[in-house]
């Protein structure tokens, strides 16, 4: 599927990965081998209007999708045969309770809450969970710019004042390097990155 396949099927859904972002050119390349996959097993935390939902059912023809939203009105709007969890991300008990009921992702797509500690501490908490060669997307990285917000949503966006997601990531990107890695980044092959977003793939 080419960029521009993407996008039209993501702005038909109505979904902003296409329009306030570009996500549709490195989802278009890096999605493509898991398209074969017998089931695709995907997870996003955030629904809202579930257009991004509907844009994977589009372009999975063989997937097992579930979803994660903080809001009980979403969930409505999850397509059909989506199993969807309400719940907050930040709390480890209710990620405890997707990952009983789900057991491994091929796919998980972070578009949740955007703050820094959820977007760290959702990765550690799922990334055992994804299958080998599977793929973690954490979308919404300029939370980690805090020349781009006022004091206010600085510390809505890093409540607890630490060290931001990108740097973070750097660190996983050095501690995959070397016969002898770090146990946080000994498991992943590729770290990705592009404008607002991280694609990381585990070792198959």
């Amino acid at each position: 599927m080419t960029p521009a396949q993407m996008g039209e099927i993501m702005r038909r859904h109505g979904t902003d990965k296409a329009t306030s972002h570009a996500y549709h050119i490195p989802y278009a390349r890096l999605m493509e081998p898991y398209q074969q996959l017998e089931p695709c097993r995907l997870l996003e935390i955030g629904i809202k209007r579930g257009s991004s939902l509907r844009t994977w059912a589009e372009v999975f023809p063989h997937l097992e999708m579930s979803a994660i939203d903080i809001d009980p009105k979403t969930e409505k709007n999850a397509p059909e045969g989506c199993a969807t969890y309400i719940g907050n991300q930040g709390d480890d008990a209710f990620l405890d309770s997707v990952i009983a009921a789900e057991a491994q992702w091929d796919i998980v797509i972070e578009d949740g809450s955007h703050r820094i500690d959820h977007q760290k501490d959702t990765f550690v908490k799922l990334w055992p969970h994804i299958r080998p060669g599977g793929l973690y997307v954490i979308e919404d990285l300029q939370s980690s710019r805090s020349d781009l917000y006022s004091t206010r949503d600085i510390r809505k966006q890093n409540p607890r004042d630490e060290q931001t997601t990108v740097d973070w990531l750097f660190d996983i990107a050095r501690y995959s390097m070397g016969r002898r890695r770090h146990r946080r980044g000994r498991d992943t092959m590729t770290l990705s990155f592009f404008t607002e977003a991280c694609f990381i793939t585990k070792n198959p």
